[in-house]
């Protein structure tokens, strides 16, 4: 991650807006998706207005790329839901949110039809359980050490996923593998 703020800096500072489409348009043809949808993402937030009114300073790209680059992120959203790669994805939980921003008024149709049908898929299900959670480290009052505290919001998925059908799925998988308590698991 490093290394990609730093190439960005150093484009930024070099080279006129121009340059910098060009040498960005290049980029983005070869791109994972991740990085693809995250840097559409950035270039067109800066057209974006702020809810503090502040200045974001000189855009990465002109307007017209930054739209360029978003249609271009969509598109691979949908191939990847299509092709069947987007489930096996790494950063699959921000890559939903991210194409039902980038559909516009589609967005949550467009990837709800699409999660209806990959509950069907064990891969899914796992994919999802482990990328909803979200953790964080606390001390109670007597702890000497730190406590992990796990959990899920599934409010921020209601509209994205059917949450019913999504737990209900996850007891077929875990019934499936035939697994035994957790409370048999730790020693």
């Amino acid at each position: 991650m490093r290394l990609h703020w730093l190439l960005n800096r150093v484009v930024q500072e070099r080279f006129p807006i121009a340059e910098r489409e060009a040498i960005y348009q290049g980029a983005m043809a070869g791109a994972s998706l991740a990085w693809t949808v995250d840097f559409a993402r950035r270039c067109y937030n800066y057209f974006a207005p702020r809810d503090d009114m502040r200045d974001r300073g000189e855009p990465i790209v002109g307007e017209a790329i930054a739209k360029e680059f978003v249609a271009l992120a969509l598109e691979r959203l949908r191939g990847a839901a299509n092709d069947g790669s987007l489930v096996g994805n790494q950063e699959l939980a921000s890559l939903i949110f991210a194409w039902r921003r980038f559909a516009g008024d589609n967005g949550v149709k467009e990837v709800r039809a699409w999660t209806e049908s990959a509950l069907s898929q064990p891969a899914f299900i796992l994919a999802l359980a482990e990328q909803m959670p979200s953790s964080s480290w606390s001390f109670g009052m007597e702890d000497r050490v730190q406590r992990q505290n796990i959990r899920v919001d599934t409010a921020a998925y209601k509209d994205l996923i059917d949450i019913p059908r999504l737990y209900a799925r996850i007891e077929e998988e875990l019934a499936a593998a035939r697994l035994p308590p957790v409370s048999h698991c730790i020693h």
